[in-house]
């Protein structure tokens, strides 16, 4: 059973990397191409911003084991959901479908980087 946990808490963690890699790795892109919407460039300023951030609070929770890093994430997350579901909603391109999928999916990977974060805090002393 340890192995299984063990296995899971650093799944997790991988994924929560990875995503925060692409949320980056989409904001420089958009920094740098050439013709962006000023719209779409400050979306980008947001979401590199909440990659940083939440690796910073995943590595915080890696050493310090605080709970707060939990809390903390849980408060970014939720305001990062709150700024896509504003883009979709003012963006035209997303129909009711479209959009709604959207803010599940996102929505769905916060709540994994949560979960990555609470069971790097809640890890077991070796």
């Amino acid at each position: 059973m340890h192995s299984t946990n063990n296995f899971r808490l650093y799944g997790l963690i991988l994924f929560s990397v990875v995503t925060s890699f692409l949320l980056v790795f989409y904001t420089v892109t958009v920094y740098f191409s050439e013709e962006t919407a000023p719209g779409l460039r400050w979306f980008a300023y947001v979401t590199g911003g909440y990659g940083l951030m939440h690796i910073y609070v995943l590595s915080w929770a890696w050493h310090s084991r605080s709970n707060w890093a939990a809390k903390f994430d849980t408060l970014i997350a939720g305001c990062f959901l709150g700024v896509i579901a504003i883009n979709i909603l003012r963006s035209p391109a997303f129909d009711l479908l479209t959009g709604s999928a959207t803010i599940v999916v996102a929505a769905t990977v916060l709540y994994l980087n949560i979960l990555a974060v609470k069971r790097t805090c809640t890890r077991p002393i070796k």
